[in-house]
C-alpha cells in the first residue's frame, strides 16, 4: 500500500490518499473512494439532465436584493458595476465576468450550491474583500487570482470570514503549508476555499462531494 506522498512541482505539495485494497481499509480511504464514484455518477447524470431540460431555479427569499426572474439580470446596474470591477482587477472580458457572477450568486450551476443559496444581485462591495484577500493575504497576482475565481466562481459568493479564511487556516495548520506553497496549493485546487464537509471525519459519505475535504 502506497504511503501519502507530496508532489514538489511548482512548490506544491498535495496529499495522495492510499487506495483501499482490502475490505478492512481505513474509513477515510473507503469514503474517498465512495466520494469519487459518487462525483462521477453525479457529473454524468447532470450532463444528461442538462441536455434534456433547461435549468429552472426557483427564486428564494433572502435579506439581500433578489429578483423574481430565473435568468441572471445582466443589465442590472449593480451587476454591471460588479462586472466592471472584475474587468479592472482580474482582466476578465464581459462574458467571463458574467459567467463567473452567474455561478457565484446562484443564477447558474447548482453543483456547489444545491439550491441552498438564494439568487442575489452581486455588488462590488460584496466581492471586493475576497478579491483583496486573494491578492494581498495570499499574495496572488492578478492572473493567479483570475484563475482561482474562474475555476471556482463560488468563492465570490461564500462568506469570506466564515468559510474562506477558516479553510485557509485549516490548510496552514493540518498540511503545514505556508506561502508560496500555500498559495500554490489553492491555485491548484481552488474548490478547497468552499469546502464545509469532511466525510472522513463524519465516518460516512453524505453525497456533498463538491464541498468535501476528502478531495483535497
Amino acid at each position: 500500500m502506497s504511503q501519502p506522498a507530496f508532489v514538489a512541482s511548482a512548490g506544491l505539495r498535495t496529499a495522495h490518499r492510499p487506495r483501499a485494497q482490502q475490505s478492512g481499509a481505513p474509513t477515510h480511504t473507503r469514503i474517498a473512494s465512495a466520494c469519487s464514484s459518487f462525483a462521477g455518477k453525479h457529473a454524468s447524470w447532470s450532463l444528461r439532465k442538462a441536455h434534456k431540460t433547461p435549468n429552472r431555479l426557483a427564486p428564494q427569499s433572502s435579506p439581500a436584493r433578489t429578483l423574481s426572474a430565473t435568468a441572471a439580470p445582466l443589465d442590472d446596474a449593480d451587476w454591471a458595476s460588479t462586472r466592471e470591477l472584475l474587468r479592472q482587477q482580474l482582466g476578465f472580458s464581459d462574458a467571463d465576468a458574467d459567467a463567473v457572477l452567474t455561478r457565484a450568486f446562484a443564477w447558474g450551476s447548482q453543483i456547489y450550491w444545491r439550491k441552498k443559496r438564494a439568487q442575489e444581485v452581486p455588488t462590488p462591495e460584496a466581492i471586493r474583500p475576497t478579491l483583496e484577500f486573494l491578492t494581498r493575504e495570499l499574495a496572488m497576482n492578478a492572473a493567479q487570482a483570475a484563475d482561482v475565481v474562474r475555476a471556482f466562481p463560488e468563492v465570490l459568493g461564500v462568506s469570506l470570514e466564515r468559510r474562506v479564511k477558516p479553510n485557509v487556516r485549516r490548510i496552514e495548520t493540518e498540511w503545514k503549508l505556508k506561502n508560496p506553497r500555500l498559495k500554490n496549493s489553492i491555485i491548484e485546487n481552488p474548490d478547497c476555499l468552499g469546502y464545509d464537509v469532511d466525510c472522513a471525519v463524519q465516518g460516512d459519505c453524505v453525497g456533498e462531494c463538491a464541498r468535501c475535504w476528502a478531495r483535497f
